[in-house]
């Protein structure tokens, strides 16, 4: 987990820092108000929930005194409900929407890095190592780092702000009940966590496996292309691709529903 962090933290150190600006002034106060919309459904749940059900086991237990008991109060609690709903879904949708944007900056960034990189290394870099191999490791090594790192960190970040405001409004809601119930969904969902994250490392290794060999396929039959025709082995290419894209999309699966396990 160490050596994972320091990783990743390295990585990070090639980001410019108005990217993280960026994440400070407009992801942040975003989720902050995603937090505040989600905050006033769950108390607008808890009054229309006190309404229905005459509940007296809940802590915002003020209806009197917030709307009235009359029919028409009722319809009032249910529009607001319907337009906090609106309203925090809007929110949610401009802060992915942010957050898809500062992944692509970060992405580019990360990825301009690791070609300056390559292009700066000595000449017989290039003669020892193929060319076909360096494009597919930078091919490869740049859509993981956009689908399983930058983006996956993003939304992290900006999203425990969110549950933040909803563990205050359940706390105001049910009182000491609900920071046990946090708690305990949090406890399994580590624990759930650690069974899984070997599983998904071990299926993106394969990913990253069957990637190269793709690639090195496609590769191999470009270059290769006229003794295809020649001897007429497109059929041997085109079994061998369909194969490993059969192992790639099974790999690709697995790495896409194991983090929704827990």
């Amino acid at each position: 987990m160490m050596r994972t962090y320091k990783k990743i933290r390295k990585l990070f150190k090639v980001v410019p820092d108005k990217r993280i600006s960026n994440f400070y002034l407009i992801i942040l106060p975003l989720s902050i108000i995603n937090g505040l919309f989600d905050l006033c459904l769950v108390a607008l749940i808890a009054q229309l929930t006190s309404k229905i059900v005459s509940s007296n086991k809940l802590v915002i237990d003020k209806s009197s005194e917030l709307f009235g008991n009359t029919p028409e109060d009722l319809y009032k609690v249910i529009i607001l409900l319907v337009i906090v709903t609106w309203l925090g879904s809007l929110s949610k949708l401009i802060r992915l929407i942010q957050v898809e944007n500062l992944a692509a900056k970060i992405w580019r960034d990360i990825t301009n890095h690791i070609f300056i990189k390559v292009l700066g290394q000595p000449y017989p870099f290039f003669i020892r190592e193929k060319s076909s191999s360096i494009i597919a490791e930078i091919l490869i090594n740049v859509q993981r780092i956009s689908y399983d790192l930058v983006r996956p960190l993003l939304v992290f970040a900006s999203n425990i702000i969110v549950i933040i405001f909803i563990a205050f409004g359940l706390y105001l809601t049910l009182g000491i009940t609900s920071i046990i119930l946090m708690i305990s969904i949090g406890l399994m969902f580590i624990i759930a966590s650690i069974l899984v994250v070997p599983l998904m490392k071990k299926a993106n290794k394969k990913l990253i496996f069957y990637d190269r060999l793709s690639a090195s396929v496609i590769n191999e039959t470009f270059f290769s292309v006229r003794d295809i025709h020649l001897n007429k082995k497109s059929f041997f290419f085109e079994n061998k691709y369909r194969n490993i894209g059969e192992k790639v999309r099974y790999h690709y699966a697995k790495v896409r529903y194991l983090p929704d396990l827990p």
